[in-house]
């Protein structure tokens, strides 16, 4: 199958720690561990679309987005999220351009998967509003987002308490909380002097929607953003 990879300027990932690892053209690696899990050494992470690696590296090998470089690779995937993919075995062929994704763009999805999963009238409201452009100043981002924090906090004790299936409405609600909130917080730094923590306020916004709901299409969404600006 074919998959993507992000590496350091040096084709390298893991850099400085004991598993790291040089990638390059044609190279092949496997996975020590026994076991398909995900963020372990059981499995070689990749992604399944370019778009997908470029907008989780804030959170995922955070690599910087200057000097990093992309490589297509192909794997049998053996385990697979809604962000990323789990191989026992990875070849990477060659380096790729990087696509662009603007911090405006990044907020903007953040926003669009929160709205999937959180459906709180005020939240709903400003989300609207700065999709639109009626509204993307930081003090109504900042009052989204603090405003979702505390739903999901809530929900989160809720969750801490409750019986088994209360507990799961409890648990999938504070993550739709916590996608709010970071999509929230992403927007207001992407108007703001923080913009360089946007992308990664943006990506926790997006894996918290799919916490929400494993069943959510980030790719699709990220296309959509960046199709209607192509």
């Amino acid at each position: 199958m074919q998959l993507y990879k992000i590496t350091d300027e040096n084709g390298r990932t893991r850099a400085g720690f004991d598993n790291e690892t040089q990638w390059g053209e044609n190279i092949t690696r496997k996975a020590e561990g026994k076991g398909q899990e995900l963020c372990t050494d059981k499995v070689i992470h990749a992604y399944t679309d370019p778009y997908l690696a470029v907008f989780f590296n804030p959170i995922g090998g955070d690599y910087n987005t200057k000097t990093m470089q992309l490589w297509e690779a192909k794997g049998r995937v053996v385990v697979k999220a809604s962000d990323k993919v789990g191989c026992k075995q990875l070849t990477t062929i060659k380096k790729i351009p990087i696509p662009i994704l603007t911090i405006e763009q990044r907020a903007e999805i953040a926003i669009r998967c929160a709205v999937l999963v959180y459906k709180e009238t005020s939240f709903l409201k400003w989300a609207n509003e700065w999709l639109d452009g009626t509204d993307r100043s930081g003090a109504a981002a900042g009052a989204a987002a603090g405003a979702a924090g505390a739903a999901a906090g809530a929900a989160g004790a809720a969750e801490a308490a409750g019986a088994a299936a209360g507990a799961a409405e409890a648990a999938a609600w504070a993550a739709a909380g916590a996608a709010a909130g970071a999509a929230a917080r992403a927007a207001w730094a992407a108007e703001a002097a923080w913009a360089a923590r946007a992308p990664a306020w943006a990506a926790e916004a997006a894996g918290a929607a799919v916490d929400a709901d494993p069943n959510l299409n980030i790719i699709a969404i990220i296309r959509q953003v960046v199709e209607k600006e192509g």
